[in-house]
């Protein structure tokens, strides 16, 4: 919400993740379904996009508590 992104994108991001299953495959086997509850999907499009966005903020949040250095080259 604090980069502008507009609601209606959130929303469907949200709805996205909360209806993700997954299935592992092993050799030729496959698991049972099982939801998805936190983190990004390997691969995805938007993955890299949102990871970078978390730990952006956590970056931020650390420096901001005088527990990290940003350092400038």
């Amino acid at each position: 919400m604090k980069r502008n992104v507009p609601s209606a994108f959130i929303d469907v991001l949200i709805n996205w993740y909360s209806n993700c299953v997954c299935i592992v495959k092993w050799n030729s086997g496959l698991s049972m379904c099982y939801s998805q509850l936190c983190s990004v999907r390997e691969g995805g499009v938007v993955s890299l996009v949102l990871f970078t966005i978390d730990i952006d903020d956590l970056i931020l949040k650390l420096v901001e508590a005088n527990l990290a250095v940003i350092l400038v080259m």
